[in-house]
């Protein structure tokens, strides 16, 4: 095997695999985080969660982000939260194809709309069958890949 044939192979190996594990990073709220400014209905419509993506919440200290089950996620109650978290700065990976569900247990901000609702699909395929933002990666990887093969096709 030539110097420039297995320099294909290597190269071919590392822009492929980032696009069968790829994996988005969401911030809830967007630049504004989790906060009461934030419609969290419609953010997270616009958003494709899937396995092995992460979830970033970024808040004030003076607030925290309980993970909790439908039914009080649906009552604003967060007597038994599955999870607490705080600090100002979480990252959940999303591990599993489930629905998850996080409020804002400070009395009042649940109710005012500080909650969400997250619905975590399998794969990297949304329902309606169209690749992700991995689309644009791959057409990048691609287009990098041909100008690469084409370079050294001239080396030998």
């Amino acid at each position: 095997m030539t110097t420039a044939t297995t320099i294909l192979l290597i190269l071919v190996l590392a822009v492929t695999t980032p696009l069968v594990y790829g994996s988005v990073q969401h911030i809830a709220g967007g630049n504004a985080g989790w906060s009461t400014v934030v419609n969290y209905s419609v953010w997270s419509a616009g958003q494709n969660f899937t396995v092995n993506d992460t979830l970033v919440f970024n808040y004030d200290t003076k607030y925290s982000v309980d993970q909790v089950n439908e039914t009080e996620y649906n009552t604003c109650n967060s007597t038994h939260p599955l999870k607490t978290y705080t600090g100002g700065n979480t990252v959940i990976t999303l591990s599993d194809p489930r629905e998850l569900y996080f409020i804002c247990p400070t009395p009042g901000l649940c109710a005012r709309g500080m909650k969400l609702a997250v619905k975590v699909d399998q794969s990297n395929i949304t329902s309606s069958g169209t690749a992700r933002s991995l689309i644009a990666t791959a057409d990048l990887k691609l287009g990098f890949l041909l100008v690469l093969v084409t370079i050294l096709s001239f080396m030998d």
